[in-house]
């Protein structure tokens, strides 16, 4: 009889044989007789003088206390001469379309050395082109230079805005007195300027015209004119002269509101010259309090002034006139 074991393995074979299908037979395949100079494809020929692959390098990370990886006591492993000589290096791929040699066009074009008052320079260029024809560049007028900003001459630093880095000292200038009150603002009281300081060239180099004119009152340019060379006391007593004159009827009734704004200045100055109520108003009443100069600045030039001009700037009192000769 047979025992359990027997019978759960007669049961398992016959469910597998059962479940799992049988494999298809092939039949054989003739093969070709091998000869003693043949050889199979997939065979490889003998490798002889074939040095061995290069092993793989291991880094060594220096620890904390052996310093920087670049130093020569950080690394402790010793190096392996490269094997870079030995290897034939890859020969360069040729290309396989043709070199051909494309003609050089010479081209004009315009070159300036800095200055935009200096002639143009023309300079060739190079350039490839496929085509190979000449070409030109299409005529162009020379750039107009902008109006230049900078003076073209310097001026005496009493004639320019206080600058303490350049100017010796303040000056005090009213254009309501006489200009032999014009004094430096050094000491006090102001002194006054002595004969030296008030011939000073205005300029340098000499100038001999010079047009000056007022933000407040564009319509009274200041024209100076020494063939000789203008002086410092020659831009004053001309600034003093132009504003000192009396306002005409036709100026009152133009600039009415002008003439009725300037009446507080109006008898500002009567009370410091002394003068009476009854007198006319004079051009500087109409600055409005903004009588003390304060320096010339360069304008550029423009269609009513193509040689350029010169700023006037006015402000108010900074010091009470102490004693005014008239």
């Amino acid at each position: 009889m047979p025992s359990f074991m027997d019978r759960l393995y007669s049961r398992r074979k016959h469910d597998s044989i059962v479940l799992t299908p049988q494999a298809p037979r092939i039949q054989r395949i003739p093969l070709p007789d091998v000869g003693g100079g043949d050889m199979l494809m997939n065979s490889r020929p003998a490798m002889e003088n074939v040095p061995p692959p290069p092993k793989p390098r291991h880094h060594h990370r220096p620890s904390m206390d052996e310093g920087y990886s670049t130093s020569p006591e950080a690394s402790t492993s010793s190096r392996r001469p490269s094997n870079a000589s030995r290897t034939p290096q890859a020969q360069p791929m040729k290309g396989i379309l043709k070199h051909v040699e494309t003609p050089i066009v010479h081209i004009a074009r315009i070159q300036t050395d800095g200055y935009t008052s200096s002639p143009e320079k023309i300079v060739t260029s190079r350039y490839d082109s496929s085509r190979g024809r000449r070409s030109r560049l299409p005529s162009q007028p020379p750039p107009v230079s902008p109006p230049s900003v900078t003076p073209p001459v310097s001026l005496h630093w009493s004639l320019l805005p206080y600058d303490h880095h350049v100017s010796k000292s303040r000056l005090v200038f009213d254009a309501r007195i006489p200009i032999r009150n014009i004094s430096f603002l050094n000491t006090w009281p102001p002194r006054p300027l002595t004969t030296i300081e008030r011939e000073k060239p205005a300029a340098n180099p000499p100038l001999t015209e010079m047009v000056i004119c007022c933000k407040a009152a564009p319509e009274w340019p200041v024209n100076i004119s020494r063939p000789t060379g203008i002086r410092c006391i020659d831009v004053w007593e001309a600034i003093r002269e132009t504003f000192d004159l009396v306002v005409t009827s036709a100026e009152r009734n133009k600039w009415a509101s002008r003439v009725q704004s300037g009446q507080p200045a109006f008898r500002e100055r009567c009370r410091i010259t002394h003068a009476p109520q009854t007198e006319s108003m004079r051009r500087v009443d109409l600055l409005c309090g903004n009588v003390m100069f304060f320096g010339l600045e360069w304008t550029p030039p423009n269609e009513k002034y193509p040689e350029g001009s010169w700023l006037m700037r006015m402000g108010p009192s900074i010091v009470e006139p102490q004693k005014v000769t008239l």
